[in-house]
């Protein structure tokens, strides 16, 4: 839709006039015969001595009708410009009608209608479509319109992608990136827009990571440490073992009879298509070699879900360390007395040590490589072991 004029001045002469009630009714109407909603027009009153007596903006409603109705001198004549589509608001308006009324002119007094054909096609269509995203990372959408129309205007908005809404202002999520032309028919028009949808979430990644401390005693334990595409994206684990055994749960468990390495799999599958396969060989040789204890009666594999891995249980409950995962900023609070802290990769190096205050520290983490992490605090004759993930 152009912008309104919206100036609105009253201009009496010198002259002394008698005010009497007219309306000026016009029908706008494009090249292709449909009406011509929203248009942008200016009116104004001239008394019989071509003074300005009123200038107003007005716009056509929804079925194309500009209605003026105001108080005018006895004798005059009406001036209405209208800018179509193709007319920007900024130059002269594309029509420019004169209608002269007075008592007996025209036949109607001082009401006056018209009907207009403006010179540009498809100006039932003169409004515009706009589809803003959520959030940055999302991939639903607000939709709205600059279209203006009568209370009971029907509104059909078709999404591009199979989906349809009656709503005047509907949200709607995409399920797969692409380009996308979305449309709104508004009683008798249609107007489009094309709409290019990504998710700014990195790619599904399927991952697991060897946790070369806790292996031990005919255990070998992984971390899960996998990533969605998106936060609620659904998803599928598939855990190809290597002996020929398969799993679809996510952190499962699974007993090897013979030891030996074996090239364990995991598949992540998401609805959306996204799919990731990572590999690693791992296991318990008959030496009891590298990290696996041996055992001459097989081992078990276990997969565990770092997110639910807090303090052991030697932890009191007085002690807090979060957040979990953490980016730049650890808390570590609740501790009785001064103590020290010791960071473990998993393969059991120290890659950072830190003296601790008792209550309340704060540590910042953000020199540490994303990862999972061993966190061993010693105060007093207390130890505290701790699973932290750095991301």
């Amino acid at each position: 839709m152009k912008n309104v004029f919206l100036s609105l001045a009253i201009l009496c002469s010198s002259m002394s006039h008698a005010q009497i009630t007219g309306t000026l009714s016009v029908h706008l109407f494009d090249i292709n015969g449909s009406p011509a909603p929203g248009l942008s027009g200016i009116v104004e009153i001239y008394d019989q001595n071509q003074q300005l007596w009123l200038q107003a903006g007005v716009t056509s409603d929804a079925q194309g009708f500009i209605n003026f109705t105001n108080s005018l001198p006895q004798i005059g004549f009406w001036v209405l410009g209208v800018w179509d589509n193709c007319t920007p608001i900024t130059s002269p308006p594309s029509v420019n009608k004169t209608y002269f009324f007075g008592p007996n002119v025209p036949a109607s007094g001082y009401n006056v209608t018209d009907t207009i054909t403006v010179q540009c096609a498809s100006t039932n269509c003169n409004f515009s479509v706009s589809a803003l995203q959520n959030t940055q990372a999302s991939m639903t959408f607000g939709f709205s319109s600059s279209y203006i129309g009568s209370a009971n205007s029907s509104y059909l908005w078709d999404f591009g992608d199979g989906n349809t809404s009656n709503a005047v202002t509907p949200q709607h999520t995409y399920t797969n990136s692409g380009t996308y032309t979305y449309c709104l028919t508004a009683d008798t028009c249609t107007v489009c827009d094309t709409l290019v949808v990504t998710s700014n979430n990195a790619a599904c990644m399927a991952e697991f990571i060897v946790d070369t401390v806790n292996s031990i005693n005919g255990d070998v334990v992984l971390w899960n440490t996998s990533t969605l595409s998106s936060p609620n994206a659904a998803y599928q684990f598939t855990w190809d073992f290597g002996d020929g055994n398969f799993s679809n749960q996510d952190f499962p468990a699974h007993f090897y009879n013979q030891v030996g390495v074996y090239n364990v799999c995991l598949t992540l599958t998401e609805a959306s298509g996204c799919t990731s396969t990572y590999c690693d060989s791992l296991g318990m040789d008959q030496n009891g070699n590298l990290i696996y204890k041996g055992q001459s009666t097989g081992f078990k594999l276990v997969v565990i879900d770092p997110a639910t891995i807090g303090q052991e249980e030697n932890l009191e409950d007085q002690v807090a360390i979060y957040p979990n995962p953490a980016e730049e900023i650890l808390y570590i609070n609740g501790i009785d007395q001064r103590g020290e802290l010791i960071i473990q990769d998993l393969q059991g190096r120290v890659v950072r040590k830190e003296k601790l205050e008792a209550q309340q520290n704060e540590l910042r983490i953000d020199e540490l490589v994303k990862g999972v992490y061993i966190f061993q605090i010693l105060s007093g004759d207390e130890q505290i072991r701790h699973i932290q993930i750095i991301d």
